[in-house]
């Protein structure tokens, strides 16, 4: 229950609206992590570049897909769902320039080479920084020099800065709790879970 919630706070710095309470959601149009992503692509898609956008979230995603493609900006969208074929013909797409943005989950990412990706924005700080540098790594395959402008979205003074805290003592708890081998706060103390919250003190002060 208590990574439960903690999960909660960290949808809401990404965009309340994806957030699930007792069936219902947040009436927010917008978040300022979809403003900024929304920016940002409009720029990097002006200047001709690819660009992958990834979260755990299949919600936030597909809310960025609606921004994005009002803005007339074409994207490919590849989740858990998809069969194998629609992924090799979601990543054709974005190969050959049918679409300039990839959006895909977090947890896909290692299986997919994307190396004419220019950029890749991480909506938000994951529990595992191994599994974000494999998924920079899908943008370089082979070339190990080139430059991927690697964009990560933190709302400063949140939630978001203890899970950076946090995570890389304590990731074999967490990941344990997530996966429903540990009980429910894991190998937590409290000391750890006031951990994430320490950031939200410091900026009410």
């Amino acid at each position: 229950e208590v990574l439960t919630q903690i999960n909660r706070l960290r949808q809401v710095c990404c965009d309340p609206s994806i957030v699930s309470m007792g069936g219902q959601r947040s009436l927010v149009a917008s978040s300022a992590k979809r403003v900024a992503i929304l920016e940002i692509c409009s720029e990097l898609v002006k200047d001709g570049r690819k660009v992958v956008i990834t979260s755990e979230w299949n919600r936030l995603l597909t809310n960025i897909a609606t921004d994005l493609k009002k803005d007339g900006i074409e994207v490919v969208f590849v989740t858990g769902d998809l069969t194998g074929l629609k992924r090799k013909q979601a990543q054709e797409q974005f190969r050959t320039g049918q679409a300039s943005v990839m959006l895909i989950q977090l947890t896909l990412a290692e299986g997919i080479e994307l190396p004419e990706g220019d950029a890749i924005i991480i909506c938000e700080p994951w529990w595992n920084r191994k599994k974000e540098e494999q998924a920079i790594a899908r943008l370089r395959r082979d070339e190990r020099d080139k430059h991927i402008n690697v964009i990560r979205l933190l709302v400063v003074g949140s939630v978001e800065n203890g899970v950076m805290r946090v995570a890389q003592s304590k990731l074999d708890d967490i990941e344990a709790v997530q996966m429903g081998h540990a009980a429910a706060t894991g190998g937590l103390s409290m000391d750890d879970i006031d951990e994430f919250f320490k950031p939200l003190e410091k900026s009410a002060l």
